[in-house]
């Protein structure tokens, strides 16, 4: 018979063995299910998932980059997502200008925090650390990068664009440098009035379409509510509904019409050279003291929405 203390010990070794066990079995279950997903996706799709980090692997050529290992139940919980964002576009689209997504824990360039960057046909995309961004953030980082992809691959109407601006505005350079400022996460009638969904929407016309693309994708009836008060944001986003349509009449983007009114934009894809660079979504890239994302409920809103006709 076991002495009391001796028990003791035993029982304590035993539920440390089973706690082991346990988190061992889900581990193993766990990446086997990030397996699947991410075959499913490459057989549908064509696109291979990343998610086991190496800094040689995910940046080969890139001294300034730094990331991490992305938790394994956020990995669980993106994958589903990453399917839900390549599902707007035909595979087609996908084949053309999509062949890798790099998955991170955290996304580092030059000691700035990044939600996602994309380079030539890869979008990479941070998907938190302990705590993990929403759904809706998370997509709209997607669709965000991959317009970014689609702006270079295709003849974007960037001089209609910045003709919606008012005539003495310049965009003030690349994000990276607006990166840390308060103003950045600005939402105001005054910017709405001008055109920007966001202050960081002023850092260039990247970032602004960027912006542009993610809320269209995740925040319709938000954008649609905004355009019914303010021209410059209506004009905008035709002109985001005309750009994706003249890629594939089939991209599942919402109609700026509330009633969807069918937008004629002819397919007529123009395919140009494929660029790299790192983009600075910077509503979605900040850390966790400010928690300020894309895809959250309180974002600001205006009246109901106006029909647009083509």
């Amino acid at each position: 018979m076991l002495k009391p203390q001796t028990s003791n010990r035993f029982f304590t070794l035993l539920s440390a063995v089973l706690l082991i066990s346990l988190f061992i079995c889900t581990n193993i279950l766990l990446w086997a299910d990030v397996d699947r997903q991410s075959f499913q996706i490459k057989k549908v799709y064509g696109v291979t998932i990343h998610y086991t980090y190496t800094h040689e692997s995910f940046f080969p050529h890139d001294p300034s980059a730094r990331g991490s290992q992305s938790w394994l139940t956020n990995l669980r919980s993106t994958l589903p997502l990453v399917e839900k964002f390549l599902s707007k576009y035909p595979q087609e689209v996908i084949h053309r200008n999509l062949t890798d997504i790099f998955l991170l824990g955290t996304l580092e360039f030059s000691g700035k925090r990044y939600g996602g960057t994309y380079i030539d046909s890869a979008i990479y995309i941070s998907t938190g650390g302990f705590f993990t961004y929403s759904g809706s953030s998370l997509i709209g980082v997607m669709h965000a990068e991959f317009s970014s992809i689609l702006l270079h691959n295709y003849k974007f109407p960037s001089e209609e664009w910045e003709a919606v601006n008012k005539p003495t505005w310049r965009y003030l350079g690349s994000g990276f440098e607006m990166l840390g400022r308060d103003e950045v996460y600005n939402q105001t009638d005054e910017l709405f009035d001008n055109g920007f969904l966001e202050g960081y929407s002023q850092a260039s016309l990247e970032e602004d379409f960027n912006i542009f693309a993610a809320w269209v994708f995740t925040k319709p009836h938000r954008l649609r509510e905004l355009t019914s008060k303010h021209e410059r944001l209506r004009k905008k986003y035709y002109l985001v509904m005309k750009f994706y349509k003249s890629i594939h009449p089939e991209i599942d983007i919402p109609s700026p019409d509330v009633e969807n009114t069918r937008i004629r934009a002819p397919y007529t894809p123009v395919v140009t050279s494929t660029f790299s660079k790192k983009t600075d979504l910077a509503s979605v890239s900040i850390g966790l003291t400010s928690r300020k994302l894309w895809g959250i409920e309180d974002w600001p809103c205006a009246a109901e929405a106006v029909k647009l006709t083509s």
